[in-house]
């Protein structure tokens, strides 16, 4: 098993293990027309640029929580194509 998978299989059962009120709080408005991992791959990077500039520390901690579940939305699709192909 590659880093990648070991990374993605914890991350995924990490999400699992979520309240289901947590792991549906990451419903974002999307952009029509665009693969949903191209969107959200932007958007990871967005919030974790946006995490390290906080001054505040509960602010910065929400927003590298917003990334990470995104970050986890992205490794599922990534995850899901791999194993359909």
């Amino acid at each position: 098993m590659s880093v990648w998978d070991t990374l993605a299989e914890a991350r995924i059962r990490e999400w699992l293990e979520r309240p289901a009120a947590e792991r549906n709080a990451t419903n974002i408005p999307l952009e029509p027309g665009l693969p949903l991992e191209v969107q959200l791959q932007p958007d990871v990077a967005q919030l974790d640029r946006m995490a390290a500039a906080a001054v505040d520390v509960d602010e910065a901690a929400a927003l590298k929580k917003q990334a990470d579940a995104l970050m986890i939305r992205l490794m599922i699709i990534l995850e899901d194509h791999r194993v359909w192909r």
